[in-house]
This record gives structure tokens, sequence and C-alpha cells, in this order.
């Protein structure tokens, strides 16, 4: 057999040999939704639907994943909302399969309706209570498995890594983000030490990744979260919204939201904008990273030219702050 690097799962070995692992009656239909960071199921019984997510082969480790659903167990436990794992029949909450490119693991998850995100004043102040509840949530989660780090090394230097050979034939832009983010590393690090509220985030909490129901919003999809300083998952949103008036004027109505049901200090809010530009080159390293199954066409040229303009913006709102020096 050729060696593979990510295969597409048969639906019908899903449903006849994944899903008949777990509780949930007879499966009436299995919708492939998408093939993304992991590869998104819709399952539907007679008693209603869930989402299976198969995570692609080396990309989390079993500890990490465990980890994840612990903390997804541990919310829910707390009347958090957001969607949690189903359990199989023996208790696991992960089903191993050995796929051609490796081992890859499927989890069930409660299903969350959704509608297209309407980016209004209103719902923005609903994602952040929902945040906020989140973060309070998890004050105190606790679990015996390892996850990977949400560090400066993860938003900085691994990224960098993936994006230098894309910019290769662009010397000063390469120049540019590097440097850059040596800048935001010495503006943390002079920050009082244990400054900023640290604990388990989203880690990727943007408009696509949460749903209003019965007038409140959940959230799901926690595959990049993982310890981080909450700030972070305050700057998704905020790098998500944009920077037109209107946009702006969400992110006032989310921290707004935020505020409701959790104290946010001055520190963490405006550190929000040296995040913003740490999720910019996390993302392009991201992009970058994955070239080797979605190709190299989606990371063109336009792609450094839009991308490079938003992190020189969100550059230039950080020294408007005064939070990093000009160069």
């Amino acid at each position: 057999m050729f060696p593979t690097t990510r295969s597409i799962l048969s639906i019908s070995h899903l449903r006849s040999d994944i899903l008949t692992s777990f509780d949930i009656g007879e499966v009436t239909e299995i919708t492939f939704l998408k093939m993304g960071l992991n590869d998104t199921y819709e399952v539907r019984t007679a008693a209603g639907k869930h989402i299976l997510r198969v995570y692609r082969a080396g990309w989390r480790a079993e500890g990490d994943i465990r980890f994840e659903l612990d903390a997804l167990l541990h919310l829910k436990r707390k009347n958090v909302p957001v969607s949690y794992p189903l359990p199989s029949k023996s208790g696991d909450l992960i089903v191993r399969i050995d796929a051609p490119e490796g081992t890859r693991y499927a989890a069930l998850f409660t299903f969350v309706e959704w509608d297209n995100y309407e980016p209004t004043d209103d719902l923005a102040a609903k994602f952040g209570e929902s945040a906020a509840l989140i973060h309070t949530g998890a004050d105190d989660f606790v679990t015996g498995h390892r996850r990977f780090e949400l560090d400066l090394a993860y938003f900085v230097d691994r990224p960098l890594t993936l994006i230098r050979p894309f910019l290769k034939d662009r010397p000063g832009d390469i120049d540019y983000v590097g440097c850059l983010g040596k800048r935001v590393r010495a503006a943390f690090d002079a920050m009082p030490a244990e400054a900023l509220d640290f604990g388990f985030c989203h880690g990727d909490m943007h408009g696509g990744n949460a749903a209003k129901q019965n007038g409140v919003v959940t959230y799901f999809d926690f595959d990049c979260g993982g310890l981080c300083w909450r700030a972070y998952d305050l700057a998704v949103f905020k790098w998500n919204a944009g920077r037109e008036e209107a946009e702006i004027n969400q992110w006032t109505a989310f921290i707004e939201g935020y505020r409701r049901h959790r104290q946010l200090s001055d520190i963490d809010l405006r550190s929000v904008l040296l995040f913003v530009v740490l999720r910019q080159i996390w993302y392009m390293g991201l992009m970058t990273g994955f070239t080797h199954e979605y190709g190299t066409i989606a990371v063109g040229g336009g792609f450094w030219d839009h991308n490079l303009k938003y992190l020189r913006d969100c550059e230039q709102d950080c020294i408007a702050e005064g939070l990093l020096n000009a160069e």
C-alpha cells in the first residue's frame, strides 16, 4: 500500500465499526461535514443528532485529547454551555482507529444546532458572557493528562519555522515577522510575574465555534484549547471580528458581556492587542503548516499581502497604546 498523509475514512465503516461503540441507538444517517484541522461528521439517530470528530493522525497525542475531553466534562458538571463528549459503551471517551497513515482517534460529542453567525452587538455580548463562564468554570479544573503548551514558543517560534520557507523570496517580510515576535516577547517579559489571568482556554474563540440556542451561546470545538493566558481567548474574538467601526462595537459588546460574569483586569485587557499579534503570527504558521495536505495555492502572494498588512495594522495598534515601541 502506498504511504498516505491523510485518508478520508469510509462513512459506512464509521457507522458499522466506530459508532456502534456508542450507546446512541441505530444511526439513520451520517454526513461528512468538513475536513478541517480534524474531520467532522454529523450523526443522526432516532433520538437526535451528534457530532463525530476523527482527529488527524499525529495532530494530537492521546493524552492531549484526553485532557481536552476531561476539561469539557468538567465544564458540563459546572453547567457551562459547551458541547461535551459522550462515553462509549466501554466507558471510554475515545475510540482508536488504525488508519492507513497511522493511529487516529474518534470522539462523539453532543450536537449544537447552529445558525449562520450574525455579527450583532447583542450576540457579541452573549459570546462574551459564555466565554466568562468557561473561564470561571475551568478555574478549578485538574486532570492527570498532559497537553501541549500554549506558550510563546507555540505562538511565535514554531510558526516562524513554518512561515520562513514561504517567504524566502521576501526576506524583508520574514525579518519583519521575526523581529516583531521578539518585540512582543520582550513586552510580555516586562510585565510583572503572574500578572495575567491564566488557566484553561478554548483556544479558538471565534464566531464559527459557537452557536446561540435559547438565548445562550454554546461553544464547541475545543481542539486548540489548553492552559493559556485568558486574554488570548478574548484576543481571538477581536482578531476575528475585524477593524471596522461596527466590528469594534461588537468587540466592546463582547467585553461588556464578559464582565457581567467575570472580572477583567486592566493589564489583561491591555494585553489583548499583543495577543492579537500573536494570533496572527500563529495563524500564518497554521496555514503554511498544512500545505502538504491542502496544497500551496491557499498561501500564494495574495495571502501574504493581506495577512502581513493585517499584522502591521495590529502592530500599529500596539504602538498607539504604548505596548510596543516604534521601530
